[in-house]
């Protein structure tokens, strides 16, 4: 019985690899055929073409169809191993944003499938893209096979990742508001409060339900000063779950299986003050009501919130929201801070 037993055991397990095995035997590369150029089975190498404007602020809807179509290539693999390309040296038009989402993906698998996936990529052509490249700190976390020297500018906080509320960082991107700004700590004390409650966010709901378990909780920002508008313009980035995703959704809206009601109308209700805490705890869920209350004192400017398909603009006056047709997995917030309005 006992060796009846272990040869089942051994049969039960060579069909269920078999079976496993058959699956990505009909996986065709055409599920993917928008972003990426061709496929070369000889050395499994996916080469993905990055838009001309590689942006999610300029350019959302193209932007976001390329990284769902890695991130879904990336999921769908299963223990194959593989290499992705990503071609971006004939990119116009970039923002830091793409940018930080692309470093993100790299960074943010585990280690198991760090070993099993490698993704490669080139350079910008064009030399102010390629300035910014360089600048934004992008190559601190990213190997090269070139000598490529890092240019650090006094006027950008490069890319900083963490993973939970770190307050020397916030105290640092405050400090940097203020210095260059000529702002004294306190009338730049509200920078510190929005910097605690984003990572905190990101900490304790956005990958909080984890199902796939291959990405780690890491949140990333930057900051640039533009010294010929006096702007200071401020990005944090993270791949977990939406907004939309993590706010406390009311019975009827539960209820909504065909996704009849937009994403972006939760994001607007969380913002103006509706209690949408999934934590249901009364301290929690004050982190957006506030930055609608940084908006509404002019502090900041030109606010912007991607997250699922929601698609955020807060002038501080209304709170205008569209869906888009493909969802960010994640979520992209971006303000600017000019001297006047917070002096």
């Amino acid at each position: 019985m006992k060796r009846r037993n272990d040869k089942n055991l051994v049969r039960r397990s060579r069909l269920k690899e078999f079976s496993k095995q058959r699956r990505f035997l009909f996986y065709s590369p055409l599920k993917f055929n928008t972003s990426y150029k061709s496929y070369n089975p000889s050395n499994k190498r996916y080469e993905f073409q990055a838009p001309c404007n590689f942006s999610f602020l300029n350019n959302a809807e193209e932007t976001i169809s390329f990284f769902n179509e890695m991130i879904q290539l990336i999921n769908h693999n299963g223990k194959r191993q593989f290499e992705i390309f990503i071609d971006i040296k004939n990119v116009e038009k970039l923002t830091i944003d793409a940018l930080m989402y692309l470093l993100s993906i790299i960074n943010n698998m585990k280690n198991v499938f760090k070993r099993r996936i490698s993704i490669r990529g080139n350079i910008p052509l064009d030399s102010n893209i390629n300035r910014l490249f360089k600048e934004s700190g992008f190559f601190n976390y990213v190997k090269s096979t070139n000598i490529i020297p890092i240019f650090k500018n006094s006027d950008t906080i490069q890319i900083i990742s963490g993973k939970n509320t770190d307050t020397r960082i916030a105290r640092q991107i405050s400090d940097f508001v203020s210095d260059k700004l000529g702002m004294t700590r306190s009338q730049c004390s509200f920078i510190y409060v929005m910097m605690i409650e984003l990572m905190s966010n990101t900490y304790k709901h956005a990958y909080a339900n984890n199902a796939v378990n291959r990405i780690s909780n890491k949140w990333y920002c930057f900051c640039k000063y533009n010294n010929i508008e006096q702007i200071v313009s401020f990005t944090f980035m993270d791949v977990g779950a939406g907004i939309p995703t993590t706010v406390r959704k009311k019975f009827a809206e539960k209820l909504d299986f065909l996704n009849l009601k937009a994403e972006n109308r939760y994001v607007i209700s969380a913002l103006e003050g509706q209690f949408r805490t999934s934590t249901s705890l009364a301290y929690r869920g004050k982190g957006l009501p506030r930055i609608h209350e940084t908006c509404q004192s002019r502090k900041i400017q030109n606010m912007r919130l991607i997250t699922n398909k929601a698609d955020v603009r807060d002038d501080g006056d209304v709170i205008k929201g569209r869906e888009l047709s493909k969802p960010l997995c994640g979520t992209l917030y971006y303000c600017e801070l000019r001297k006047e309005n917070i002096g």
